[in-house]
């Protein structure tokens, strides 16, 4: 598949090789001093979602500018800005300076939670996600975290129905507020930027606590969570919504 030859001229001419990472419904290839092309791999896999996140949040947060989208024979293409920086899980990080990356990783969360939400179009609130997570039953991804394997998929989901938690309040989330899409540029020990908006929306801020403590155990370890949920603001965590929504988030 020549995948440069679908877009227009003035890209065509640049450096294109694939990153070997990413979602399984998409092909992510690097544009050096470009950006980054994303290209569907599914024809039941949409990139809309993200263009339009990244559209509203334009202006709003450091995130990639979406400079071209099309769609071709079912497939979609969508070619982003590239941001400057290394994800905060990448071993530069690693030895010296893990609690900087914690409280920048803390700070980062505030700050995509204080986003205005009157206008915000994107809805993925509790009602939502169970709503997903029940169309995701039909093709159910095998079962991640080790605390719930050897359990089927249809008691994993009554659980998440008779669990259901309060929600506290809405905030504008992320949706997959995990370290490879939190982008430091190590000159400065700043965030430079946020990728991957594709699951952003309002919802309850535990939401993205839960999955940043999740990446952060698997990239960290366990004892810097503590430091990341106090420098966020929450000195008591309610343990149970973290684990209900690292549950539920292995639904969507």
């Amino acid at each position: 598949m020549d995948i440069q030859s679908k877009l227009p001229a003035h890209f065509r001419n640049t450096p294109c090789h694939e990153v070997l990472i990413g979602e399984s419904g998409t092909r992510v290839f690097h544009l050096p001093g470009l950006g980054y092309l994303k290209v569907t791999t599914q024809t039941d896999y949409t990139l809309q979602p993200e263009k339009q996140r990244l559209e509203w949040l334009h202006g709003k947060l450091p995130v990639p500018e979406v400079l071209y989208f099309a769609e071709h024979d079912s497939q979609q293409m969508m070619l982003i800005s590239e941001i400057p920086g290394i994800p905060s899980f990448m071993e530069p990080f690693k030895g010296h300076f893990e609690e900087q990356v914690i409280h920048l990783l803390a700070e980062g969360l505030r700050t995509i939670h204080q986003v205005d939400i009157r206008a915000c179009p994107f809805d993925h609130r509790l009602d939502t996600l169970l709503d997903m997570a029940r169309q995701n039953l039909a093709h159910p991804r095998p079962i991640a975290n080790t605390r719930w394997r050897g359990r089927s998929v249809a008691d994993l989901y009554a659980e998440l129905m008779a669990t259901r938690p309060i929600e506290d309040h809405q905030v504008f989330t992320h949706g997959d507020y995990c370290m490879p899409n939190i982008l430091i540029a190590p000159e400065t020990m700043t965030i430079s930027g946020f990728i991957d908006w594709g699951h952003a929306g309002i919802s309850d801020p535990y939401f993205d606590l839960a999955l940043a403590a999740r990446s952060i155990i698997r990239n960290f370890g366990e004892q810097w969570v503590s430091v990341f949920f106090e420098a966020y603001g929450l000195n008591e965590p309610v343990l149970r919504k973290i684990s209900y929504y690292q549950l539920l988030d292995e639904f969507l």
